[in-house]
């Protein structure tokens, strides 16, 4: 076959295989690089060293390895530069990894899904689609169905597009395929039932499909895995089908991008995972803790196309446009850094935060007394409700209940790029029947808290809260928290101290965390803040929690967990 052909030239043609070298450089240090790509190049040296054992079925296929690197290097470059592609020493590991192992009992691949981090302008697209390319004409799959993934369908054409005048440039491939231009279809001519095509989230029908390969791109934006779930339950049917994740670093720590694959990798990496995912490769190229970003030496970390791609001219520019802008300084360090940050402009960063992940059992705060916080929404967004209870053990226990309105959820999900739909699941917040939140319910679900655990008071924003005042009045005590400067500097101070210092457990509750991310200060130059949401892109940006902690807290810490709050000459003067 004519695609044998094209191999078998670029394995002449191709006689420097760069990835053992690569390996051996990170090993000792050579090679700059972050912890995570340390440990997978050690992942890989154990894995040669116990292939082909009982208990370890897989084995090290070079001359496959070297056939998809060769392929790869066949294909030219389609824009800006010219010539044919050279997979450089960390590229090649990547194909080496994917493509070159087997299980020893079938011979098919043994990685199945394959997810790697790395800045822009490291070449993510050209190699994608030079992947897609792989898979497409060597894997010998018969009506191979290949799909490229993204939020929206131009990032989806992206990478498509790519690969589609990848075929076009090489004489070979050329002949083998042809694309349906109205369709944005690349077919096989001597197997129609092959085929790729871009999807993005509003594609209908994405059921009937049975994907042998999909590349989601930049899945940091994906607000849910629902995309990405649809297309790999298609791939039952197929010999070895594979899911490539190529992504920088984003905002939205919450997303299944950083919470699901990122952190599933990472624990691979570690070895703090039993039984070991063996279908499972990653890498991320990113930087350490305690390096500066300022620091030349650290750039190639999380940039290993540096000098080849693009130069180190780009990134002094785009350090030196980012200093004294914070929104410039994180969009610098999620896209050119690979760093993971909780939100474009933070409050406090997510490792403060998790200082008080500390479990909360619900069963063990029982009777002990507890300042409840209430954030009402106005219309379709969440009510928060959130109760303090006293020290214990140097910490202040947090206990959140969310609520959101089941009408209208799949798209809220989609518009806030939130998956409210698992943690409803999960237990974490309460659907409400219709398209607001049904304050009978959270009015019910306050009461039984109340009387469960010994409520003694709740702090509240009294705008437009009057018929909740009517409502409860007599039967807890209300503290009015106006939401300017005279009511949230002293308790939002005392939050951020108390967060600090570790002295809260908020038992690693996703939303709340989700929200703390979204969280801004205002300030009036005078010493004065207050939390806010995001002034740009701040739909879906809640912090509803954080208020109604920030509430409960201070009320607790300032008075106890019993009594009247008019009881301390220490509460808020309004």
């Amino acid at each position: 076959m004519m695609w044998k052909r094209l191999v078998l030239v670029g394995l002449l043609m191709s006689s420097l295989f760069t990835y053992r070298q690569y390996a051996q450089d990170v090993a000792s240090g050579k090679i700059v690089t972050c912890r995570w790509v340390k440990l997978a190049v050690a992942r890989w040296e154990k894995d040669l060293l116990r292939q082909n054992t009982p208990e370890f079925p897989y084995y090290f296929d070079e001359k496959c390895a070297n056939r998809y690197i060769s392929f790869a290097q066949e294909l030219e470059h389609t824009q800006g530069f010219s010539g044919k592609i050279v997979l450089e020493p960390w590229q090649q590991f990547a194909w080496a990894n994917i493509f070159g192992w087997k299980s020893t009992a079938t011979g098919l691949r043994r990685f199945r899904k394959a997810y790697r981090e790395v800045a822009r302008k490291n070449g993510k697209t050209v190699e994608g689609a030079a992947m897609m390319n792989a898979c497409f004409h060597l894997d010998k799959e018969i009506g191979a169905e290949e799909f490229f993934l993204a939020v929206d369908r131009n990032q989806a054409k992206k990478g498509y597009d790519e690969a589609v005048r990848q075929n076009l440039r090489n004489p070979t491939l050329s002949r083998l395929t042809k694309e349906y231009r109205s369709s944005k279809r690349l077919v096989k001519i001597n197997d129609p039932a092959a085929f790729m095509t871009p999807v993005s989230r509003d594609h209908k029908s994405q059921d009937s499909w049975n994907p042998h390969a999909i590349l989601v791109d930049e899945y940091h934006a994906h607000a849910t895995n629902e995309l990405i779930n649809v297309y790999e339950s298609g791939m039952g049917a197929r010999r070895q089908p594979l899911t490539i994740i190529i992504t920088t670093a984003g905002t939205n720590i919450n997303g299944p991008a950083y919470q699901e694959e990122r952190t599933l990798v990472t624990k691979i990496l570690e070895g703090s995972i039993e039984p070991v995912p063996e279908h499972i490769w990653g890498i991320i190229y990113s930087l350490d803790e305690g390096d500066r970003w300022e620091d030349p030496a650290v750039w190639i970390k999380s940039n290993p196309n540096m000098g080849v791609s693009f130069y180190r001219d780009y990134l002094e520019k785009r350090i030196a446009e980012a200093k004294g802008s914070p929104r410039k300084a994180s969009d610098v360090l999620t896209k050119n850094f690979n760093i993971w940050l909780s939100s474009p402009t933070r409050w406090m960063d997510h490792s403060v935060w998790m200082r008080g992940s500390a479990p909360v059992a619900e069963e063990e705060l029982v009777g002990r007394g507890a300042r409840g916080g209430l954030d009402l929404s106005m219309t379709t967004d969440i009510t928060a409700l959130c109760w303090a209870f006293g020290e214990k053990d140097g910490r202040y226990p947090l206990l959140w209940r969310f609520f959101i309105p089941e009408e209208g959820l799949l798209d809220r999900c989609h518009r806030d790029q939130v998956d409210y739909r698992s943690w409803i699941d999960e237990g974490w917040m309460i659907a409400t029947p219709g398209q607001t939140v049904n304050y009978e319910i959270v009015l019910e679900v306050l009461r039984q808290d109340a009387n469960t655990f010994g409520g003694r008071s709740i702090g509240y924003d009294p705008w437009h809260a009057g018929e909740f005042e009517r409502e409860l009045e007599g039967e807890i005590e209300l503290v009015k928290y106006p939401q300017r400067y005279s009511g949230m500097t002293v308790p939002t101070q005392l939050f951020e101290r108390m967060v600090i210092d570790g002295k809260i457990a908020h038992g690693d509750n996703p939303v709340a965390s989700w929200m703390m991310s979204n969280v801004e200060l205002k300030d009036d130059r005078q010493g004065n803040i207050m939390p806010m949401k995001p002034k740009r892109d701040s739909y879906g940006k809640r912090i509803d929690g954080i208020v109604a902690a920030i509430m409960a807290l201070h009320q607790v810490v300032e008075n106890g967990s019993d009594g009247s709050v008019y009881d301390s000459q220490e509460v808020l003067v309004l």
